[in-house]
């Protein structure tokens, strides 16, 4: 069985969390970050959610959708109720540890508010 790991959420009263997954692929977002992923498809029997060392989810599951495609991370923003803008970065200072002048691929880029330049 696969496992995706991922750090527990804070203890707040609400906590919206969404997993997303295909054949190769998943990945858990919380409060519309992403948190964790795995390269392999996921199987969740919700009698296993949580962990087998004693570490299982204790709470209420409360609106519980399921899909039957692959949303990307601005369409699980919508359905949350988090909408998320389209570049988290945009306006942040960017670093990186290297970057392809040649081929025009710097950290600025990333936070230049054009869509174009990515």
């Amino acid at each position: 069985m696969s496992r995706v790991y991922a750090p527990a959420p804070a203890k707040d009263p609400w906590v919206k969390i969404a997993i997303v997954g295909d054949q190769r692929h998943t990945t858990v977002f919380v409060n519309g970050v992403k948190t964790g992923e795995s390269n392999n498809q996921m199987l969740c029997p919700l009698a296993l959610l949580g962990s087998p060392n004693g570490n299982s989810f204790v709470g209420v599951i409360r609106n519980l959708k399921v899909f039957n495609r692959v949303f990307t991370a601005r369409e699980i923003g919508r359905a949350t109720g988090l909408d998320l803008p389209d570049n988290l970065a945009d306006g942040h200072t960017a670093s990186a540890s290297a970057s392809d002048s040649e081929h025009d691929l710097v950290p600025e880029k990333a936070v230049d508010g054009d869509a174009s330049s990515r």
